[in-house]
């Protein structure tokens, strides 16, 4: 079996005449250990510049004691700043095949708040496409994909009409767009099984839909591609999602990021936070998603909070320093945070107020 590694490649500067470019495994933490990793030359290599790396996936030849032989396969596609800290490069590198090379669907599955929407929304911004949302939550027949039915009254008389959803305004635009567009279903398996039904012609490679307004097979638009996302785990109100379902999509599970990770999305997102709050946040967020007894804090959570002191950056008195902070913080902390924890608001919060209860233990500690 051919043993892959994502390798970030240079010119060699030391021994060009046996191996002209040299590079570090960065995947597989037993090769790093090994020493340098040395490819010989590539026609994907002619572009790279003296002085820059690239990443590219490499096939090992060969390991010797103090070094890595490799050979190049293929290029990795650079993954835009703004989804570095949420996408891993070898997932960029999935979702880049899939959408231009492959024409698959994609289904982000994972825990709630890990990035799904996120993500989905940077990368259409990454690709040049035009990003349109829809919620499946709710959705219990077929039609009300494309259509609600709605009842009215007028002069006395009742009568009904279907009243067009997004999804079909997409579907059958009054103005023609030749931009790509990336429609994402959110909470797909929140929709009903039978619901599922309008989904198979529409993923797979026929491309139609039945319109319940023109009581027509209508053709999806070769310039849209689909991108789903599932909450797979202890959720209330979701349905089993089909196999054939299933089928139409490369199925790809995000996590959480690691608190390196959120800590600097979050400093690129409010800057004016100072980074020791951040840091504190990230470092209980991290905590509570590595306890198996408790419902981890989500990526919103943390963004919110974040969100909220940015509104209040006095209360900091312009310190980096915990001590030097106002305790109104921990109220805010506590008050944006309580309404999105498990079982709040329920008779049984008990999750709920052990997670406040350490929320602010926790920042009452240090401020």
């Amino acid at each position: 079996m051919e043993h892959l590694v994502q390798a970030r490649i240079k010119h060699n500067n030391h021994d060009r005449a046996r191996y002209p470019f040299v590079g570090k495994v960065i995947s597989d933490k037993n090769l790093q250990k090994k020493g340098p990793l040395f490819c010989n030359r590539h026609n994907l290599l002619e572009s790279l510049k003296n002085d820059s790396s690239e990443d590219f996936i490499v096939k090992v030849l060969n390991i010797e004691e103090k070094a890595v032989i490799g050979e190049i396969i293929e290029r990795l596609p650079k993954v835009p700043d703004t989804l570095k800290l949420i996408c891993p490069q070898l997932v960029y590198r999935q979702l880049y095949h899939a959408f231009f090379n492959l024409n698959y669907n994609i289904l982000f599955v994972g825990p709630h708040g890990s990035g799904k929407t996120t993500t989905s929304r940077l990368l259409a911004e990454a690709f040049g496409m035009q990003f349109e949302y829809f919620s499946c939550a709710g959705i219990m027949e077929p039609q009300d994909f494309f259509a609600k039915l709605e009842l009215h009254e007028k002069n006395g008389h009742s009568f009904t009409f279907y009243r067009p959803t997004r999804l079909r305004e997409i579907f059958i635009p009054k103005v023609q767009n030749d931009k790509s567009v990336l429609v994402m279903l959110d909470e797909i398996n929140r929709c009903s099984e039978v619901a599922q039904n309008a989904l198979f012609s529409l993923l797979d490679k026929t491309k139609v839909f039945y319109d319940p307004i023109t009581e027509k097979l209508q053709p999806v638009p070769v310039n849209v591609k689909f991108i789903a996302a599932a909450n797979i785990g202890r959720y209330s109100g979701t349905f089993r999602l089909d196999n054939a379902i299933l089928d139409r999509f490369l199925t790809i599970e995000l996590s959480y990021p690691s608190q390196e990770a959120e800590s600097e999305f979050l400093s690129s997102s409010f800057p004016e936070v100072p980074n020791k709050f951040i840091e504190l946040l990230t470092k209980f967020a991290d905590s509570i998603r590595q306890d198996p007894l408790l419902t981890p804090i989500s990526l919103r959570i943390t963004r919110q909070i974040t969100e909220q002191v940015n509104l209040c950056l006095d209360l900091f008195n312009g310190s980096q320093e915990p001590q030097n902070w106002s305790p109104e913080l921990v109220k805010i902390i506590i008050n944006t945070a309580s309404g999105r924890l498990y079982g709040a608001g329920s008779a049984k919060s008990n999750e709920a107020d052990i997670l406040k209860e350490r929320l602010m233990l926790y920042f009452e500690s240090v401020i």
